[in-house]
């Protein structure tokens, strides 16, 4: 099941924040901060413009998905980016990633968003990530290219 996120989910967001930040070789190499991500989160639950969405198997929530519509910094047009997704490993390749992806989607359509945009920047399985998101009509449309000073 794929529902939205409550303020009451709090915990567990941060749990799954704070475990896809250790996963990932890229951004594990920067500072966490839960009062940050908090932040984040409940701007975005409590906006209109804010989707955090929570995908749940037997009453356990096995992932979730962040995403904001905005206007295009050189447009009128509203343009919808995935914050955050993040699946348990244990449930990687169950239905709960394409639901989430496919409900993030749909989402952007009813916002009016001319576009909605996602990636894999978390270096763990990114290849899937982006072929989940291709089964869904997603295409590549962009590189990503990083300087690290380790500071």
């Amino acid at each position: 099941m794929i529902r939205p996120a409550t303020l009451d989910d709090m915990p567990v967001l941060l749990a799954m924040g704070r475990a896809m930040h250790e996963e990932s070789p890229r951004w594990s190499r920067l500072n966490y901060s839960e009062t940050k991500v908090e932040a984040m989160l409940i701007a975005l639950i409590e906006s209109p413009r804010g989707l955090v969405l929570m995908a749940e198997r037997g009453g356990e929530i096995v992932g979730a998905i962040a995403a904001v519509a905005q206007f295009a910094w050189c447009s009128t047009d509203l343009v919808v980016e995935e914050i955050s997704f993040y699946v348990r490993p244990e449930h990687r390749g169950s239905r709960a990633a394409a639901r989430l992806v496919n409900s993030f989607k749909e989402w952007a359509r009813l916002v009016g968003a001319s576009w909605a945009y996602a990636g894999a920047s978390t270096g763990v399985d990114d290849e899937c990530v982006a072929k989940l998101y291709e089964g869904f009509g997603f295409v590549r449309c962009a590189v990503g290219l990083e300087a690290y000073f380790g500071n």
